[in-house]
């Protein structure tokens, strides 16, 4: 496609959000959402090896899609870790509890 559509991390968590909330989606028809919308020719989404890997740690796990998001982030910017309140995103690969 000649002019695809630009999503951007922001847009996508708070996609995810709304899903979740709103629509009442669970952790499985999003991630599967969220794939399809990589897959899809009109639409570009930034980053989409982070959002990749993220929805490959929340599989099973109970983390949130926003929160593996930010752990990739980090994990690309090659931080050590990176820090967080939230007891299920601290389980997730680059994040470390803060207490």
């Amino acid at each position: 496609m000649g002019d695809p559509a630009f999503v951007t991390l922001v847009a996508l968590v708070e996609t995810v959000w709304v899903l979740r909330r709103q629509y009442r989606f669970g952790a499985e028809a999003i991630a599967r959402a969220m794939l399809a919308l990589l897959g899809a020719d009109e639409v570009v989404v930034q980053a989409p090896d982070v959002v990749r890997r993220a929805i490959r740690d929340t599989d099973g796990s109970g983390a949130d899609l926003a929160d593996a998001i930010i752990a990739q982030l980090g994990i690309d910017a090659d931080c050590d870790v990176t820090v967080t309140f939230d007891h299920r995103a601290s389980d997730l690969p680059g994040m470390r509890l803060l207490e």
